[in-house]
């Protein structure tokens, strides 16, 4: 719904997501990234970081009471027009590549915090030879040397659900 196909029905998507979004703007950086790795465009991660930061639907009824509604609307329409055209502008800037938090290259440490594994397993079901399960808890076992492996590492660090996993890049990565 968010992906590159997803046309002019995935941007109005992306901005009514942002504008009814609950929360300040820095909720909305882990949920984009996030929908960036399962593929959104950049031009819907642009949408709906900027409408979730400007356009709120409670904040216009009170800019209208305030305001005015002449203004309001005004304010408005020229804040979604330029929301689309930036978000066109910045996907022809940065490519999807450049913006995904997938990893590529080689890192320095991969390591479960055994205070947070709570022994769910999403680990050692993504990466049987990387994570294994010892008294209920997950262990690295190997590291893998193929870097094809290393998109799956770090889908492993983000499904943790108690954020046990600490995954470590090189300094040369960028993620």
């Amino acid at each position: 719904r968010f992906g590159a196909k997803s046309g002019f029905g995935g941007h109005i998507l992306s901005f009514v997501l942002g504008s009814l979004s609950a929360g300040p703007i820095y909720a909305a950086f882990p949920i984009s990234k996030a929908l960036l790795g399962k593929g959104a465009s950049v031009t819907n991660i642009v949408i709906i970081i900027s409408s979730w930061a400007v356009i709120k639907v409670p904040m216009l009824a009170n800019e209208a009471k305030f305001l005015g509604p002449k203004f309001m609307l005004t304010r408005w329409l020229l804040t979604v027009v330029a929301i689309f055209i930036m978000a066109k502008l910045a996907a022809v800037i940065m490519k999807n590549d450049k913006m995904q938090s997938s990893v590529t290259g080689t890192f320095e440490s991969l390591v479960i915090k055994k205070d947070y594994c709570v022994g769910c397993c999403l680990c050692t079901k993504l990466l049987p030879g990387t994570y294994e399960m010892k008294n209920n808890k997950a262990t690295v076992i190997a590291l893998p040397a193929n870097p094809e492996f290393l998109d799956l590492i770090h889908q492993s660090v983000q499904q943790c659900p108690t954020q046990a996993i600490v995954f470590t890049p090189t300094a040369s990565e960028n993620y």
